[in-house]
């Protein structure tokens, strides 16, 4: 078997040309085990998703609650074994494998099973899927070519993005500040749904410019209801938000979409 590919290899994903534009769903913080997990909310936007043959997604992490011993999340609560949670995952991911572009590992995932076995259970999942080349441990940057371009009708649009599962973003600091040459970044972790874009100037040394460089950078918030371990920390509520972002084929234009299921 083929060794797990590298975070610093780019995921490249081609959609059919025939494609005007595509929907890009941002998927993360599912946390399929615990006792707050949405599972209706999961359904409406898979089906969402498998609605239109032009939308896709991007698994951010956190995919499981991964209750294990001397972690955070209760053992005795959550609604399954990581064994039945990472079985689902697989399942979803089956259903999902020509629309799914990446798959990352989150908290629930690399702080518990990984440093409790070795093991990685969203790359298990990705493995059953036949999709094992779209996962990385830690971060992955994405390629995606969208349509042709109105130019040059033997090409396509390419959109570059950074995923991680969890980053930085104060005002003064954000993790897309340290990442070049991306069009966006989507990341969760706190379940806090936000699109908070952000820009660099950029000088080209060959075309002795100066440009302006925005980055879409989005947290999709997350499929977990009210209750457990944010109340018992006193966390306020946070939105069911959700965000996905179309890319445009004929030219480099991008927009990010919030929604509600």
């Amino acid at each position: 078997m083929r060794p797990m590919l590298s975070d610093y290899t780019p995921i490249l994903f081609n959609t059919p040309k025939e494609f005007s534009y595509i929907e890009l769903y941002a998927l993360h913080d599912l946390h399929m085990g615990s006792a707050q997990f949405n599972k209706e909310k999961w359904g409406a936007v898979k089906q969402e998703i498998l609605d239109a043959p032009n939308r896709y997604c991007i698994f951010v992490g956190d995919a499981m609650e991964n209750a294990t011993p001397g972690s955070k999340s209760d053992v005795f609560t959550q609604t399954s074994t990581p064994q039945e949670q990472r079985e689902w995952f697989a399942e979803q991911l089956c259903d999902l494998s020509d629309r799914t572009i990446a798959v990352i590992d989150g908290n629930h995932e690399r702080n518990r099973s990984y440093k409790l076995a070795g093991l990685y259970p969203l790359y298990d999942a990705c493995i059953i899927a036949g999709i094992k080349e779209r996962y990385r441990p830690h971060f992955a940057f994405i390629d995606i070519g969208v349509g042709t371009r109105a130019k040059d009708p033997n090409a396509q649009t390419h959109y570059v993005g950074y995923l991680v599962h969890k980053a930085k973003d104060t005002k003064a600091y954000s993790t897309a500040d340290f990442v070049d040459g991306v069009d966006f970044t989507v990341w969760g972790h706190d379940h806090s749904p936000k699109d908070q874009p952000r820009a660099k100037l950029v000088y080209n040394p060959i075309l002795k410019n100066i440009t302006l460089k925005s980055t879409e950078t989005v947290n999709a918030g997350s499929f977990l209801d009210y209750g457990g371990y944010a109340v018992d920390n006193g966390y306020r509520p946070n939105s069911d938000k959700l965000y996905k972002l179309v890319l445009v084929g004929a030219e480099k234009k991008i927009q990010t979409v919030g929604f509600y299921v």
